[in-house]
């Protein structure tokens, strides 16, 4: 947003502008790169409390520049650091996606391409429009927002990227359709007004009709009921995209922290919401394959518990199954199966010898 006040002023050569917009965009620019500076030179963050406290794909406790700028995907590290051609690699794939991407932010998620290839294509048109008009600050604003979209390792999470800039997508769109109808009108007059605007309307009722299916599916299958104990008080909610894995997380962690002392550490997939249900010390396990190097860093925390998925997931609790399976297959001896869900989705596996841990390098 404010590179795009800069750009805006740059575009429109009004230099005074650009220079006090530039200098109150730079205030809080520099000051939180300042923060991150502080907060990594300091003693905590030099020696840390375990091996991988700070690993580049650990994303809470590192920052953005440093979890997308280290590794080619933070998500996979074993494919290895960035270099500067998997990097343009990244962004020419994910430059090719950005199309889809929009079509499926101005209509619904699961929107096929060929739905979202036309709907993004209008929004082109339309950013084009307003390029021409020298509407330059919402049109600055998308096109950089677009740009650091595809800096990103994250392609999977685009459309909810993108979800913030539907009201500009939407704008751009309709901005094109308008003048189109209104040059299609001058030349069919003998056609009913509602005839002449057919290319918007068609427009709205597949927008329409992608976003009806959309919210049934999200109220009628992926809206979930939520039921734990906190506090020795039973709480109720709902949440989307919940269950099996949800609900089979809490149910750990009601067995869990009957069990658990204060001075364990687990290590989950979800380790700030361990805590906060537990208020025992969590750590997210390492994202290693090879499980007798994973066996090494979780002793340095040390870790007791942990909460592992039985099964691949794309999304969520299960995303990282292929570490914690890692972990458990090839260390048979060291982790004991002590609990079971119901719906047999998540386990619990207890430490069978806490050892000496090593601790992370100083």
């Amino acid at each position: 947003m404010l590179a795009a006040w800069v750009a805006d002023n740059v575009l429109r050569r009004d230099f005074r502008r650009t220079l006090i917009a530039l200098a109150m965009s730079l205030l809080p620019i520099l000051s939180w790169i300042g923060w991150i500076a502080a907060v990594e030179s300091s003693p905590e963050y030099q020696q840390p409390a375990y091996a991988y406290q700070t690993a580049p794909y650990l994303y809470f406790n590192v920052s953005y520049a440093r979890n997308m700028l280290t590794l080619v995907d933070p998500s996979n590290p074993q494919l290895g650091p960035l270099t500067g051609r998997a990097f343009m690699r990244r962004v020419w794939g994910n430059v090719r996606a950005i199309p889809i991407s929009i079509g499926q932010a101005v209509s619904s998620w699961d929107a096929p391409p060929y739905v979202s290839v036309p709907l993004g294509a209008l929004v082109f048109m339309g950013l084009c429009l307003q390029l021409a008009r020298k509407q330059y600050l919402m049109l600055m604003y998308v096109v950089l927002s677009l740009a650091a979209v595809c800096l990103t390792p994250f392609r999977m999470q685009f459309v909810r990227y993108l979800l913030p800039l539907y009201p500009f997508f939407a704008l751009a769109m309709f901005q094109f359709l308008t003048p189109l109808v209104r040059k299609s009108g001058s030349r069919w007059l003998v056609l009913p007004t509602f005839a002449r605007s057919a290319p918007v309307w068609l427009v709205v009722c597949v927008v329409t009709v992608q976003a009806l299916m959309g919210l049934t599916e999200l109220y009628g299958i992926e809206y979930h009921n939520v039921r734990y104990e906190q506090d020795g008080r039973p709480v109720k909610y709902r949440l989307f995209y919940y269950e099996p894995v949800g609900t089979a997380f809490d149910e750990a962690l009601d067995w869990l922290k009957h069990r658990a002392e204060r001075t364990d550490v687990i290590a989950a997939t979800d380790p700030q919401w361990v805590y906060l249900r537990t208020g025992i010390k969590t750590v997210l396990p390492p994202f290693e394959l090879n499980g007798k190097k994973a066996q090494q860093l979780v002793d340095t925390v040390p870790v007791k518990y942990l909460i592992a998925e039985t099964a691949p997931q794309i999304l969520g609790l299960g995303a990282y199954y292929r570490f914690t399976s890692a972990l458990l297959r090839e260390n048979p001896t060291n982790w004991n199966l002590v609990w079971r869900s119901s719906n047999d989705s998540m386990a619990i596996y207890e430490r069978s010898t806490m050892r000496h841990a090593a601790r992370a390098p100083k």
